[in-house]
Protein backbone atom coordinates (compact mmCIF):
# COMPACT_ATOMS: atom_id res chain seq x y z
CA UNK A 1 0.00 0.00 0.00
CA UNK A 2 2.74 2.40 0.96
CA UNK A 3 4.10 3.44 -2.36
CA UNK A 4 0.84 3.20 -3.97
CA UNK A 5 -0.14 5.98 -1.68
CA UNK A 6 3.21 7.69 -1.97
CA UNK A 7 4.68 7.53 -5.26
CA UNK A 8 3.73 9.16 -8.61
CA UNK A 9 5.83 7.59 -12.04
CA UNK A 10 9.42 9.02 -12.30
CA UNK A 11 9.31 9.98 -8.23
CA UNK A 12 12.36 8.57 -6.04
CA UNK A 13 13.30 7.36 -2.29
CA UNK A 14 16.44 6.89 -1.09
CA UNK A 15 16.74 3.46 0.23
CA UNK A 16 20.44 1.85 1.76
CA UNK A 17 22.15 -0.94 0.32
CA UNK A 18 22.01 -3.83 1.27
CA UNK A 19 18.64 -3.26 1.24
CA UNK A 20 15.43 -5.94 2.07
CA UNK A 21 14.87 -7.50 -1.57
CA UNK A 22 11.44 -6.48 -1.68
CA UNK A 23 11.63 -2.73 -1.22
CA UNK A 24 13.13 -2.21 -4.87
CA UNK A 25 10.44 -4.15 -7.12
CA UNK A 26 7.77 -2.55 -4.86
CA UNK A 27 8.99 0.81 -5.82
CA UNK A 28 9.62 0.28 -9.20
CA UNK A 29 5.50 -1.34 -9.43
CA UNK A 30 4.74 2.06 -8.35
CA UNK A 31 6.66 3.63 -10.77
CA UNK A 32 9.43 5.09 -8.72
CA UNK A 33 13.01 4.86 -9.02
CA UNK A 34 15.32 4.20 -6.43
CA UNK A 35 18.44 6.46 -4.63
CA UNK A 36 20.90 4.33 -3.28
CA UNK A 37 23.10 5.37 -0.04
CA UNK A 38 25.59 3.12 1.69
CA UNK A 39 25.87 1.21 4.83
CA UNK A 40 29.50 1.15 5.49
CA UNK A 41 30.87 -2.33 5.64
CA UNK A 42 34.42 -1.51 7.23
CA UNK A 43 32.31 0.40 9.88
CA UNK A 44 30.22 -2.38 11.00
CA UNK A 45 27.72 -2.03 8.40
CA UNK A 46 26.68 1.74 9.79
CA UNK A 47 25.46 4.08 7.70
CA UNK A 48 27.67 6.76 6.15
CA UNK A 49 25.95 10.46 7.19
CA UNK A 50 28.25 12.53 5.43
CA UNK A 51 27.67 10.98 1.86
CA UNK A 52 23.97 11.10 2.19
CA UNK A 53 24.85 14.84 3.48
CA UNK A 54 26.70 15.74 0.25
CA UNK A 55 24.43 13.50 -2.21
CA UNK A 56 20.97 15.40 -0.36
CA UNK A 57 23.46 18.70 -1.05
CA UNK A 58 23.77 17.82 -4.30
CA UNK A 59 20.35 17.37 -5.16
CA UNK A 60 19.04 20.61 -4.10
CA UNK A 61 21.54 22.18 -5.68
CA UNK A 62 20.03 20.50 -9.07
CA UNK A 63 16.61 21.50 -7.92
CA UNK A 64 16.09 17.63 -7.71
CA UNK A 65 15.15 17.18 -4.32
CA UNK A 66 11.32 17.99 -4.71
CA UNK A 67 11.28 14.33 -6.57
CA UNK A 68 12.73 12.76 -3.63
CA UNK A 69 9.74 11.20 -1.53
CA UNK A 70 11.36 9.47 1.32
CA UNK A 71 14.03 8.32 3.53
CA UNK A 72 14.06 4.29 4.20
CA UNK A 73 15.80 2.87 7.12
CA UNK A 74 15.83 -0.80 8.20
CA UNK A 75 16.75 -1.35 11.91
CA UNK A 76 18.12 -3.32 12.80
CA UNK A 77 18.65 -4.64 9.60
CA UNK A 78 18.30 -7.50 7.33
CA UNK A 79 20.36 -8.73 5.52
CA UNK A 80 23.52 -7.30 7.96
CA UNK A 81 22.00 -7.55 11.54
CA UNK A 82 23.52 -4.41 12.15
CA UNK A 83 21.52 -2.09 15.23
CA UNK A 84 22.48 1.44 14.03
CA UNK A 85 23.47 4.05 17.05
CA UNK A 86 20.86 6.66 18.10
CA UNK A 87 23.41 9.56 16.95
CA UNK A 88 23.13 8.09 12.96
CA UNK A 89 19.30 8.53 13.94
CA UNK A 90 19.50 10.99 14.91
CA UNK A 91 21.46 12.42 11.99
CA UNK A 92 19.15 10.76 8.87
CA UNK A 93 16.11 12.32 11.24
CA UNK A 94 17.44 15.81 10.78
CA UNK A 95 18.30 15.37 7.22
CA UNK A 96 14.83 14.42 6.12
CA UNK A 97 13.69 17.19 7.97
CA UNK A 98 15.64 19.77 6.77
CA UNK A 99 14.59 18.36 3.21
CA UNK A 100 10.53 17.80 3.67
CA UNK A 101 11.02 14.16 3.52
CA UNK A 102 8.96 11.46 4.70
CA UNK A 103 11.20 9.42 7.22
CA UNK A 104 10.04 5.15 6.83
CA UNK A 105 11.62 2.97 9.90
CA UNK A 106 11.27 -0.59 9.32
CA UNK A 107 11.77 -1.57 12.33
CA UNK A 108 10.34 -5.43 12.30
CA UNK A 109 13.07 -6.93 14.33
CA UNK A 110 13.14 -4.24 16.96
CA UNK A 111 13.51 -6.76 20.16
CA UNK A 112 15.63 -9.01 18.95
CA UNK A 113 18.64 -7.53 19.81
CA UNK A 114 22.23 -8.87 21.65
CA UNK A 115 25.49 -8.73 22.33
CA UNK A 116 25.33 -5.56 24.00
CA UNK A 117 23.34 -3.71 21.61
CA UNK A 118 20.78 -0.94 22.18
CA UNK A 119 18.07 -0.57 20.03
CA UNK A 120 16.10 3.14 19.79
CA UNK A 121 13.17 3.61 17.86
CA UNK A 122 13.43 6.35 14.92
CA UNK A 123 9.68 7.82 17.27
CA UNK A 124 12.83 8.55 20.01
CA UNK A 125 14.11 11.11 17.08
CA UNK A 126 11.97 12.25 14.48
CA UNK A 127 9.49 13.67 16.87
CA UNK A 128 7.78 16.78 15.73
CA UNK A 129 7.86 15.64 11.83
CA UNK A 130 6.45 13.14 9.92
CA UNK A 131 7.84 9.81 10.28
CA UNK A 132 6.01 6.49 9.71
CA UNK A 133 7.17 2.89 11.03
CA UNK A 134 6.79 -0.32 10.38
CA UNK A 135 6.44 -3.22 12.12
CA UNK A 136 4.73 -6.64 12.16
CA UNK A 137 4.19 -10.06 14.11
CA UNK A 138 5.99 -12.56 12.03
CA UNK A 139 9.47 -11.84 14.02
CA UNK A 140 8.98 -10.46 17.26
CA UNK A 141 6.07 -12.23 17.91
CA UNK A 142 7.16 -15.78 15.74
CA UNK A 143 3.81 -15.61 13.83
CA UNK A 144 5.15 -15.55 10.27
CA UNK A 145 2.03 -17.24 8.91
CA UNK A 146 -0.21 -14.87 10.30
CA UNK A 147 1.16 -12.04 7.80
CA UNK A 148 0.25 -9.83 9.66
CA UNK A 149 1.81 -6.07 9.62
CA UNK A 150 1.21 -2.40 10.75
CA UNK A 151 2.07 1.24 9.98
CA UNK A 152 2.23 3.91 12.98
CA UNK A 153 1.89 7.17 11.93
CA UNK A 154 1.87 8.94 15.34
CA UNK A 155 2.26 12.62 14.36
CA UNK A 156 -0.55 15.17 13.54
CA UNK A 157 1.28 17.31 10.14
CA UNK A 158 -0.33 17.62 7.53
CA UNK A 159 1.48 15.07 5.80
CA UNK A 160 1.07 12.36 7.75
CA UNK A 161 -2.86 13.22 8.44
CA UNK A 162 -3.39 13.05 4.53
CA UNK A 163 -0.89 9.93 4.17
CA UNK A 164 -3.21 8.24 6.89
CA UNK A 165 -6.58 8.64 4.90
CA UNK A 166 -4.72 7.49 1.91
CA UNK A 167 -3.69 4.68 3.19
CA UNK A 168 -7.17 4.02 5.03
CA UNK A 169 -8.36 4.49 1.33
CA UNK A 170 -6.77 1.72 -0.42
CA UNK A 171 -7.04 -0.81 2.79
CA UNK A 172 -11.18 -0.58 2.18
CA UNK A 173 -10.72 -1.47 -1.73
CA UNK A 174 -8.11 -4.42 -0.56
CA UNK A 175 -8.38 -7.78 1.06
CA UNK A 176 -7.29 -7.71 4.84
CA UNK A 177 -5.79 -10.51 6.96
CA UNK A 178 -8.93 -12.60 8.91
CA UNK A 179 -10.00 -11.40 11.83
CA UNK A 180 -9.20 -13.78 14.59
CA UNK A 181 -5.55 -13.26 13.41
CA UNK A 182 -6.12 -9.10 13.96
CA UNK A 183 -7.79 -9.92 17.34
CA UNK A 184 -4.60 -12.34 18.50
CA UNK A 185 -2.05 -9.63 17.55
CA UNK A 186 -4.20 -7.04 19.21
CA UNK A 187 -3.80 -9.16 22.43
CA UNK A 188 0.10 -9.57 21.91
CA UNK A 189 0.53 -5.93 21.60
CA UNK A 190 -1.04 -4.96 24.69
CA UNK A 191 0.23 -7.77 27.00
CA UNK A 192 3.78 -6.33 26.86
CA UNK A 193 4.25 -8.57 30.49
CA UNK A 194 3.78 -11.91 29.32
CA UNK A 195 5.58 -11.13 25.66
CA UNK A 196 8.48 -9.35 27.69
CA UNK A 197 8.77 -13.05 29.33
CA UNK A 198 7.96 -14.33 26.31
CA UNK A 199 10.77 -13.17 24.01
CA UNK A 200 13.72 -13.52 26.57
CA UNK A 201 14.14 -16.74 25.59
CA UNK A 202 13.85 -16.55 22.48
CA UNK A 203 16.56 -13.69 21.86
CA UNK A 204 18.74 -15.27 23.97
CA UNK A 205 18.94 -18.60 22.09
CA UNK A 206 19.53 -16.30 18.68
CA UNK A 207 22.13 -14.62 20.31
CA UNK A 208 24.29 -18.12 21.45
CA UNK A 209 23.63 -19.32 17.70
CA UNK A 210 24.75 -16.22 16.23
CA UNK A 211 27.63 -15.62 17.85
CA UNK A 212 28.18 -19.57 17.90
CA UNK A 213 28.07 -19.19 13.86
CA UNK A 214 30.24 -15.93 13.72
CA UNK A 215 33.20 -17.84 15.57
CA UNK A 216 32.79 -20.73 12.92
CA UNK A 217 32.97 -18.10 9.91
CA UNK A 218 35.68 -15.61 11.18
CA UNK A 219 38.25 -19.57 10.79
CA UNK A 220 37.30 -18.99 7.21
CA UNK A 221 40.25 -16.93 5.40
CA UNK A 222 38.61 -16.78 2.25
CA UNK A 223 35.67 -14.54 4.02
CA UNK A 224 34.91 -11.37 6.36
CA UNK A 225 31.83 -11.23 8.60
CA UNK A 226 31.01 -8.54 10.41
CA UNK A 227 29.22 -9.55 13.78
CA UNK A 228 25.82 -8.74 14.41
CA UNK A 229 24.13 -7.21 16.84
CA UNK A 230 20.34 -8.13 16.12
CA UNK A 231 17.68 -9.70 13.69
CA UNK A 232 19.31 -13.35 12.51
CA UNK A 233 21.36 -13.18 9.55
CA UNK A 234 24.87 -12.54 8.65
CA UNK A 235 26.08 -11.03 5.38
CA UNK A 236 29.63 -12.44 4.87
CA UNK A 237 32.12 -11.11 1.75
CA UNK A 238 33.46 -13.30 -0.71
CA UNK A 239 37.25 -12.50 -0.77
CA UNK A 240 37.37 -12.79 -4.48
CA UNK A 241 40.95 -12.32 -4.85
CA UNK A 242 41.49 -15.56 -3.21
CA UNK A 243 38.74 -17.98 -4.99
CA UNK A 244 38.25 -19.32 -8.41
CA UNK A 245 34.88 -18.31 -8.91
CA UNK A 246 32.95 -15.23 -11.08
CA UNK A 247 30.64 -13.93 -8.93
CA UNK A 248 28.54 -14.28 -5.10
CA UNK A 249 25.89 -16.11 -7.80
CA UNK A 250 28.54 -18.98 -9.22
CA UNK A 251 29.32 -19.42 -5.38
CA UNK A 252 25.69 -20.38 -4.00
CA UNK A 253 24.59 -22.18 -7.10
CA UNK A 254 28.08 -24.33 -6.77
CA UNK A 255 27.85 -24.67 -3.00
CA UNK A 256 24.28 -25.90 -3.32
CA UNK A 257 25.15 -28.61 -6.12
CA UNK A 258 28.25 -29.93 -4.27
CA UNK A 259 26.92 -29.94 -0.58
CA UNK A 260 22.92 -29.42 -0.68
CA UNK A 261 23.43 -26.39 1.54
CA UNK A 262 21.20 -23.31 0.39
CA UNK A 263 22.39 -19.95 0.99
CA UNK A 264 21.20 -16.59 -0.33
CA UNK A 265 23.59 -14.24 -3.19
CA UNK A 266 24.27 -11.21 -1.89
CA UNK A 267 23.65 -9.27 -5.27
CA UNK A 268 20.36 -9.43 -4.47
CA UNK A 269 20.46 -7.24 -1.38
CA UNK A 270 22.45 -4.74 -3.40
CA UNK A 271 25.86 -6.45 -1.92
CA UNK A 272 27.62 -7.94 -5.00
CA UNK A 273 30.10 -11.24 -3.68
CA UNK A 274 28.39 -11.12 -0.35
CA UNK A 275 26.20 -14.35 0.96
CA UNK A 276 23.58 -14.21 3.56
CA UNK A 277 23.04 -16.98 5.99
CA UNK A 278 20.09 -17.53 8.36
CA UNK A 279 20.95 -18.34 11.41
CA UNK A 280 17.99 -19.55 12.86
CA UNK A 281 18.57 -24.10 12.57
CA UNK A 282 19.88 -25.49 16.04
CA UNK A 283 23.17 -25.86 16.66
CA UNK A 284 23.89 -28.85 15.23
CA UNK A 285 23.06 -28.06 11.72
CA UNK A 286 24.59 -24.72 11.70
CA UNK A 287 28.27 -26.51 12.57
CA UNK A 288 27.48 -28.87 9.94
CA UNK A 289 26.68 -26.38 7.43
CA UNK A 290 29.24 -23.95 8.41
CA UNK A 291 31.60 -26.63 8.23
CA UNK A 292 30.85 -27.69 4.96
CA UNK A 293 30.74 -23.91 3.65
CA UNK A 294 34.76 -23.35 4.90
CA UNK A 295 35.67 -26.74 3.20
CA UNK A 296 34.27 -25.54 0.10
CA UNK A 297 35.47 -22.25 -0.18
CA UNK A 298 38.85 -24.02 0.52
CA UNK A 299 38.32 -26.49 -2.09
CA UNK A 300 37.83 -23.49 -4.73
CA UNK A 301 40.65 -21.61 -3.55
CA UNK A 302 43.30 -20.24 -5.85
Amino acid sequence: FLNDALINPGEKAIIFKPYYTAYIPRLRLAGGKPIFENYDERDGWNIEIEHIRASVKKMRANKEIGKVKYILVTNPNNPTGTVLKRSILEDIAEIANDNDLLLISDEIYDEIVFNGAQFTSMSKVAKGQPYLILNGASKDFDATGFRLGLMLLPERDRLSVALRERLRNFAKVRLSVNTPSQYAFAEGISNVKEHSKAIKGMVSEIEKRVNYSYNILKKNEYIEAVRPNGAFYILPRLRMDMLKIKDDREFVVKLLKKEYIQLTRGSGFGAPNHFRIVLLPPKGILEYSLNKINDFCESISK
